[in-house]
């Protein structure tokens, strides 16, 4: 599918009428006391470009060729919180496709927000293990799909760990 010179597989989910990227790529694990306070990944030498191996010309071709789209990125921590409930502030900010940057809530700037459903919300302050939380995003505006940077918000004294996880990227 895509761009006749540079087709690329997708999956298509006929219950949902979707043509989806899934790839099982992952961000190298970022220790937070790499940074000097809070930071993009992109400033980490993270790009989050690589998750899907989709080229600018193959994301614009799905998204011309959509009326929605969606993407569900796993954010797996250890003593690192996505979203933390007590300082809302500190939440992981996404960046868009075209440029917007948002957070779990719609702002004056932006109606478009993510979410953190609570059934996959596992990641806690203090937790020294490895858990994950899903971040998942929807919208009908196709332009802003996929996320190209992510910014942490979360820093705390001692041993903080995360990276990222490519789910699905779907164009409706």
């Amino acid at each position: 599918m895509g761009p006749e010179s540079q087709e690329f597989k997708v999956y298509c989910n006929m219950e949902t009428r979707e043509t989806c990227v899934r790839r099982d790529n992952k961000t190298r694990e970022i220790s937070h006391t790499e940074g000097n306070g809070t930071y993009w990944l992109s400033g980490m030498r993270v790009n989050l470009k690589d998750l899907f191996n989709l080229t600018t010309e193959q994301v614009m071709w799905l998204q011309q060729h959509a009326v929605s789209a969606r993407q569900t990125i796993k954010y797996h921590c250890f003593n690192s919180v996505p979203f933390p409930k007590y300082n809302v502030s500190a939440s992981v900010k996404l960046l868009t496709w075209n440029e917007a940057v948002i957070g779990p809530y719609p702002t004056d700037k932006t109606p478009f927000f993510y979410s953190v459903p609570t059934a996959t919300d596992l990641c806690k302050e203090g937790d020294m293990e490895w858990k994950s939380s899903v971040i998942e995003l929807q919208t009908t505006n196709t332009f802003r799909l996929p996320i190209i940077d992510l910014w942490i918000g979360d820093i705390r004294d001692g041993d903080q760990r995360m990276y990222l996880e490519s789910t699905e990227l779907c164009f409706g």
